[in-house]
């Protein structure tokens, strides 16, 4: 078996930035949106808001579980794996992995946008929910499917990964990994993986189990409609908190998360600059970096320099 070091395993990580967009977009809109739903009557929703309003949820909560699954796979790739050195991800195979999760996702979340599945607006106390009367066949398919394919394998999917890797590690000496700290940062990584998957499904287990439960027939409803509401706060909230557990554990990946805000910063700066702005202020980079090296050029202590002059000479 072949332990992977602290450069292979950073590639596993490359998914977090995605996890953290995730969560402040549910931070930012969802969040108010169902919490103004619980207390405010007037706040409703029609038809077409409604289906939009559940094709982003749907999507980020379908994105959050596949980076997470994917993370966890390269995870397992990387520290089981025979062929250590073909199991990193270059940036050509990140943005590939990335494009498909994103395709595969949107494309399952806008199924109810062709007929497979349908959204009545505003329930108390949501904006809006699964149409289950009447109880259509292609409703109970398609809420099904996402359970099972989204949730369910996924999750024991992660927990056979994390059992080989536990295995795996507790019969190896760890002789391969280069000293001891390495074998700290090895453990810590693990650990803060498996704090994510537990929170992960620790956190959506309610609202699939919610999900269970109407797609059986089951009228929870009647007793209290803030069941639901408490259920999926829960699990939207944990797409919000979850990297930020990451992020807390790991100053490295706090300097590279700095270091990616001041470039998005830059980036931004240089877009809404216009194209003059933006040579002018090249220009004088370029100049500020020139004089630099002239200085640095300059010796710190003072040099005497003799010559002799013609008239020395005679």
């Amino acid at each position: 078996m072949v332990l992977t070091n602290r450069h292979q395993l950073n590639s596993s990580t490359v998914f977090i930035p995605a996890l953290a967009v995730i969560g402040f977009i549910v931070s930012a809109f969802f969040l108010p949106l169902h919490a103004a739903a619980a207390f405010r009557k007037s706040l409703t929703f029609d038809q077409s808001e409604c289906m939009f309003y559940k094709f982003v949820f749907n999507l980020t909560g379908l994105l959050f579980s596949t980076l997470l699954t994917v993370m966890v796979v390269q995870t397992y790739r990387l520290i089981v794996s025979v062929h250590s050195a073909k199991a990193g991800f270059d940036k050509g195979r990140v943005v590939l992995v990335l494009a498909g999760c994103i395709l595969v996702c949107v494309i399952v979340a806008a199924l109810p946008f062709v007929g497979m599945a349908d959204y009545a607006p505003y329930r108390r106390p949501i904006l809006c929910h699964i149409r289950w009367i009447p109880f259509e066949y292609a409703n109970i398919a398609y809420f099904t499917s996402l359970a099972i394919v989204f949730f369910v394998l996924p999750t024991i999917l992660i927990s056979t990964l994390y059992a080989f890797i536990y295995f795996k590690t507790k019969k190896s000496s760890l002789n391969s990994l280069s000293s001891t700290r390495g074998k700290h940062r090895h453990i810590f990584m693990l650990k803060t993986f498996l704090v994510i998957t537990v929170a992960y499904i620790l956190t959506w287990s309610p609202f699939v189990v919610c999900i269970a439960l109407d797609l059986s027939g089951i009228d929870y409803h009647s007793y209290s409609h803030f069941i639901y509401l408490v259920c999926t706060m829960v699990a939207k909230v944990s797409l919000t908190w979850i990297p930020v557990i990451f992020v807390i554990r790991h100053s490295h990946y706090k300097k590279e998360l700095d270091s990616l805000t001041h470039n998005v910063i830059e980036k931004v700066g240089q877009l809404t600059m216009s194209s003059a702005e933006y040579n002018l202020d090249s220009t004088d980079r370029a100049v500020d970096v020139e004089i630099a090296v002239e200085m640095d050029l300059i010796p710190s202590k003072p040099v005497l320099i003799s010559y002799r002059t013609s008239d020395d000479a005679l």
